[in-house]
C-alpha cells in the first residue's frame, strides 16, 4: 500500500503483504476487511502460503488498484488521493493520515476497483452487471484455482458462497480440485466452512482439497 521494501506483515483475506505502519491501519479496519498476519511470528500452513504466492502485491493490486494505476484516484465522495510512497528518501514523510485515507478508500469503499468489470453484462442491479453472471464468474474462477480472478469478483459484490443449480458452491469446487490457495482465500473471505461431497460425506474443506492436492501431485 505504501511501497516500503522487506515488509513483515501481511493480509492473508487480501493476499498481499505490508509494512508494519500499513499493517497498523489494516488492523483497524476490522478482520472482516483484513486480516493482519506476521510473516516471521505467525505460523503460515501450506495453503495460506500457496494463496500468497498465487496472489501477492502486484496481482492484489491489479484488483483493488485498477483505476489508479498511476497511484491517484478519486475518493468516495470525489476527493483527490494519492497512494503513500515509503521508498528511499520517502520513507519518513508517510503521514498516518495519508496511509489511512488510501487505505480505506481502497478496501472499505473500493474506490479503486476496475469500472468496466462485466461489461456487457446485464440483467441485475450491481452497477448493471447480472447478478448471476457475478456469482457464476467467482464460482468458474474458483473452480480453475484462479485467485486473482476470485478476487475482483469479490471486490466487485460477488456472492461468495452463490450456489450453483447443482448444489455446488465455489468452495465445492476449489475442493474437488484441489486447489489449497484458491480454497484459503474463499474461507479467509466468508466461505462456507463444511462441505458435502460424495466420496467424503462431510468434512473440513482444507483437509479435503489437502488430500486431492496431494493425489494430483502423486504424493
Amino acid at each position: 500500500d505504501c511501497g516500503a521494501e522487506a515488509p513483515e506483515w501481511a493480509a492473508i483475506n487480501l493476499g498481499l503483504m505490508m509494512c508494519i505502519e500499513c499493517s497498523g491501519v489494516h488492523r483497524n479496519l476490522g478482520v472482516h476487511v483484513s486480516q493482519v498476519r506476521s510473516l516471521t511470528l505467525d505460523q503460515w500452513g501450506p495453503s495460506v502460503q500457496q494463496l500468497m504466492e498465487a496472489l501477492g502485491n502486484a496481482r492484489s493490486n491489479a484488483v483493488w488498484e485498477a483505476s489508479a494505476p498511476d497511484g491517484v484516484g478519486s475518493g468516495e465522495g470525489g476527493e483527490r488521493l494519492e497512494k503513500p510512497c515509503a521508498t528511499g528518501k520517502n520513507a519518513s514523510k508517510v503521514t498516518r493520515q495519508a496511509r489511512e485515507a488510501w487505505i480505506r478508500a481502497k478496501y472499505v469503499d473500493h474506490a479503486f476497483i476496475s469500472t468496466d468489470f462485466g461489461a456487457g453484462k446485464t440483467g441485475g442491479t450491481n452497477g448493471g452487471i447480472g447478478d448471476e453472471w457475478l456469482h457464476r464468474a467467482l464460482y468458474e474462477a474458483a473452480g480453475k484455482g484462479d485467485c486473482q480472478a476470485v478476487m475482483d469478483a469479490l471486490a466487485h459484490g460477488a456472492d461468495i458462497n452463490w450456489v450453483n443449480r447443482d448444489g455446488t458452491t465455489a468452495v465445492h469446487l476449489s475442493c474437488a480440485h484441489g486447489h489449497l490457495g484458491c480454497l484459503e482465500l474463499l474461507l479467509a473471505n466468508g466461505g462456507m466452512n463444511s462441505v458435502y461431497l460424495e466420496d467424503v460425506k462431510m468434512m473440513a474443506p482444507l483437509d479435503y482439497a489437502e488430500g486431492k492436492a496431494a493425489i494430483g501431485s502423486g504424493s
